[in-house]
């Protein structure tokens, strides 16, 4: 694996903010290389050989299962029948317990 740099400091430095994190000198430096190796390995990839392998889109042979996209007047639900098998409810409104 070679030792190229893809991220010099000042990229590096542009990255950590962009992600809102804040490092020291000493961490940026431990980033940067973990980074770069990271890139060395993933440039391995254009040693692949892929003439032989033809371009797919989905790997199985899975057809389109979309449906048009219609209102099934069967399935809708009035106010009350949502709200049946409610615990508690105020005003059509579902009423639950403060998590905070």
């Amino acid at each position: 694996m070679s030792t190229s740099t893809h991220l010099s400091k000042d990229k590096l430095r542009h990255l950590m903010n962009l992600a809102k994190l804040e490092l020291d000198e000493h961490e940026l430096v431990e980033i940067g290389k973990q980074l770069n190796e990271t890139l060395d390995y993933f440039e391995n990839l254009n040693d692949l050989d892929i003439s032989a392998i033809s371009e797919s889109a989905y790997i199985t042979k899975a057809t389109n299962v979309f449906r048009d996209d219609e209102v099934d007047k069967k399935r809708l639900l009035n106010q009350s029948e949502i709200s049946s098998n409610a615990k508690k409810k105020k005003n059509n409104f579902f009423v639950v317990s403060r998590i905070l």
